[in-house]
């Protein structure tokens, strides 16, 4: 069985004529953001781009978990 991991809802929902639409997820927009940094900063550390993808998204979810209060 796979794990979910906590998304953190909606980053950007909006409504459109009676239609919801979710967007993104907090833990997408999070991992993007990070990404920044990291991708910046693999320039001089050697990471791989799924090196780069995975770590970003463990910094989104280490900040889920921190506004969550599970830290």
């Amino acid at each position: 069985m796979v794990e979910r991991k906590n998304s953190g809802g909606s980053a950007f929902p909006y409504e459109l004529t009676k239609k919801y639409y979710h967007g993104m997820t907090m833990r997408d927009y999070f991992a993007a953001q990070a990404m920044q940094g990291l991708a910046a900063a693999s320039l001089h550390s050697r990471m791989t781009p799924e090196m780069v993808a995975k770590r970003a998204y463990e910094w989104a979810d280490a900040m889920l978990n921190e506004r969550d209060g599970k830290a």
